[in-house]
């Protein structure tokens, strides 16, 4: 243990020693600075450091600074890196203003030979601020010398004024002042003073152009703002100068625009452009282009529905009022169906409408070919419609605002059907939707065919043609020419045109006149009116036929020219007899087959040649055969021409079954001849037939019969 004791006495004198020595060094240095310690390394691998703080600046030829950067510390590393932490703050300053970014720490990259950095990735709390009030915030950055590109890879988020967004991934061009937000864009722009104008919007991508005024959403675009909703695959807003307001709003591809209050209900084509007044939010014209679709508000389910390849409109002042609309290509308007109407359809090629920004749209012009159809179901209260037109170009009047339809002027062969009996054609028809009639005209200019109307029951031509459309009553003009349709066998619908039964009712009448008034109970011809049906003829002034009873009424100067059959007499063969008529009025009475003749009435057939006051022919039923002919006179004025026998009284009754005449008068007067030589025979009553060459007479005390040969024949026996 000796060693032990001895080696504990060397280590006290030992440590005594270094004390006393470290005294005496302490004594004779103090009063003398001290060196400061050296600071520990940051970075182990650096070859420079710099703690502290420090700046570095880049100037050009001229000592305009380009590039600055401030920073706390400084680390230079081996692969020409430098490391700069505690709060980094650069400024890049270009022609178009400064580029401002702040982080946590940034690696700069030097450009080779050049003071300049290549790139700087910034890191931590980067905060990049540009001209005009940008500002973008992030995690990481990363800055490119060589283009003066920000390049951001992960979650950023930018405010400009009124607007905010988000996303994920962003560059921003410092040359042109753009900034890109690459993936799940998302911008909200927040109301103004006033609290209108915000919106929020969504895309794949967004950009934004300070310098020249636009912003970009790229990729199912969609904004929602003011009770609308955007959608487009690519959006462009022009802005104005304080880029707080838009000007013009550009969409691409799959556009959309829906749920507008006021003006238009929506929108759609491929591509649209909307101009805005100053406000940034009054829109004042919109051009639509490629498979457009414009939706106005009506009174009907859906309102209003224009389509077209291209679509332009512009708007009144207040930005909800349509006042010019002009469509092209494959045209297509719907309007719903309002207040118990038809729903109506229009297709054409082109589409002009003009208006005033008090009361919007009230004319339209289509052209190109038109086609015009209005349908309606059938309901309890109404029956079902299907009317239709077609025409070269159409002009439309309608309440204000594209508002209900009343009237439409089709021009150029024009056609119009209602229903499967109605048609109608002509160079000009104008239809009063109000009034629910058809005005057929001709138009110097325009093509198409003599007006023209047919109904199912009678066609009709005229240079003008008024219809009723409802009640099919019509009125023609001028040069009138009618045909009445033959009877089918089947009730069709609205029925069957009753024609007098003397006419055959498998066949076409005819009727000309200067006039036409047609309604459900009849037809009157006026002015030279003439009706035929095969050698069948009646004239006058003026022929009514009466539809539902068949009555047939010709005044004004009558003549007839009828056809009735009557037996040979020898052979009991059939034959048609043609007899004639006159008087200053006609009437047929279908139902008691009679047909009459009133005021200088005269007919000349198988009954001979008679004339009176009034003539009274009875048909057979159902067939066209003569039954009886009554005259009635006074004062001898039924005169009747038979063979060679003449004879004059006051009443006459011809029956065809016997060809037997029996007159009667004040007296009556026969002559007859025979072989040269007449005779006279005189009576109250005288009988005499068609079969026998005599006749015989019954007198009475004022007339008594006699019979007395004359010494001539008189000369009206040879008329």
């Amino acid at each position: 243990m000796r060693w032990q004791r001895a080696a504990q006495a060397v280590i006290a004198v030992l440590v005594i020693g270094f004390i006393g020595v470290l005294v005496m060094t302490l004594r004779q240095d103090r009063g003398k600075p001290q060196p400061a310690p050296p600071l520990p390394r940051i970075d182990p691998k650096s070859t420079a450091e710099t703690q502290g703080g420090g700046t570095h600046r880049v100037t050009d030829p001229s000592g305009k600074e380009r590039w600055r950067i401030d920073f706390g510390t400084h680390v230079a590393l081996p692969d020409g890196r430098s490391r700069l932490t505690d709060g980094v703050t650069a400024v890049i300053n270009r022609d178009n203003g400064p580029l401002n970014l702040e982080a946590d720490e940034a690696d700069v990259t030097q450009k080779e030979g050049s003071s300049e950095p290549r790139q700087a990735v910034f890191k931590g709390n980067v905060r990049l601020t540009g001209g005009g009030g940008l500002e973008v915030t992030t995690a990481e950055a990363t800055y490119s010398g060589e283009t003066d590109v920000v390049t951001i890879p992960g979650a950023v988020e930018f405010t400009k004024g009124r607007m905010k967004g988000s996303g994920i991934g962003a560059t921003y061009d410092q040359s042109r002042d753009v900034l890109w937000i690459l993936d799940q864009a998302r911008i909200a722009v927040a109301p103004d003073k006033t609290g209108a104008g915000g919106l929020n919007a969504v895309a794949t991508k967004a950009g934004l152009a300070r310098a020249e005024h636009y912003m970009v959403l790229d990729g199912a675009a969609r904004i929602e703002g003011e009770g609308r909703v955007t959608e487009a695959n690519l959006v462009t807003m022009r802005l104005t100068p304080d880029d707080e307001r838009i000007q013009v709003l550009e969409l691409r591809g799959n556009s959309r625009i829906t749920g507008r209050s006021g003006g238009p209900q929506s929108m759609s084509a491929r591509d649209i452009d909307l101009t805005y007044g100053p406000d940034g939010r009054t829109l004042q014209f919109a051009k639509l282009v490629e498979t457009a679709v414009l939706q106005l508000a009506g009174a009907g389910a859906g309102g209003k529905r224009i389509a077209g390849d291209t679509i332009d409109l512009t708007m009144a002042p207040d930005g909800a009022t349509v006042t010019n609309l002009v469509a092209n290509g494959r045209v297509q308007v719907d309007l719903p169906a309002e207040a118990g109407g038809p729903a109506k359809r229009i297709r054409s090629s082109t589409l002009t409408s003009v208006g005033a920004p008090g009361s919007g749209l009230q004319n339209a012009q289509f052209g190109g070919g038109v086609e015009y159809r209005e349908t309606r179901p059938a309901t309890k209260g109404a029956a079902a419609l299907d009317r239709s037109a077609r025409s070269l170009t159409l002009s439309l009047d309608t309440k204000p605002g594209l508002g209900a339809l009343e009237k439409a002027d089709f021009r150029g062969n024009v056609n119009f059907a209602d229903g499967p009996d109605f048609k109608a054609e002509g160079p000009q028809g104008i239809y009063h939707i109000v009034g629910d009639r058809l005005e057929l005209r001709p138009l110097e200019g325009e093509p198409g065919p003599s007006p023209r109307v047919s109904d199912g029951k009678i066609s009709v031509q005229a240079r003008t043609i008024v219809m009723a459309l409802a009640t099919r009553d019509m009125t023609a003009d001028t040069k009138v020419k009618s045909t009445i349709l033959p009877q089918k066998t089947k009730s069709a619908p609205g029925g069957n045109a009753r024609i007098p039964s003397m006419l055959a009712p498998d066949k076409e009448v005819n009727v000309t006149a200067n006039r036409l008034d047609y309604t459900q109970t009849g037809a009157t011809y006026s002015g030279n009116a003439t009706l035929w049906q095969d050698k069948t003829t009646i004239r006058g002034a003026t022929i009514l036929l009466e539809e539902k009873s068949g009555n047939l009424t010709a005044s004004g100067g009558a003549t007839t020219v009828f056809f009735l059959e009557e037996a040979d007499e020898k052979t009991g063969a059939r034959r048609q007899v043609q007899s004639t008529g006159k008087a200053e009025t006609f009437v047929y009475n279908d139902a008691k087959r009679l047909a009459t003749y009133t005021d200088k009435a005269q007919i000349n057939g198988a009954q001979g040649n008679v004339t009176g006051d009034r003539i009274e022919l009875f048909l057979k039923p159902g067939v066209n055969e003569l039954e009886r002919a009554v005259a009635y006179g006074a004062n001898g004025s039924v005169v009747v021409r038979e063979g060679q026998r003449l004879g004059k009284g006051d009443h006459l009754t011809y029956t065809a079954a016997d060809d037997n005449y029996m007159m009667t008068g004040r007296p009556v007067e026969v002559i007859e001849e025979k072989n040269g030589t007449c005779s006279l025979t005189v009576g109250a009553e005288v009988t005499f037939s068609r079969r026998t060459e005599t006749a015989s007479a019954k007198g009475n005390a004022a007339f008594p019969g006699t019979m007395t040969t004359l010494k001539t024949c008189p000369p009206e026996l040879k008329r």
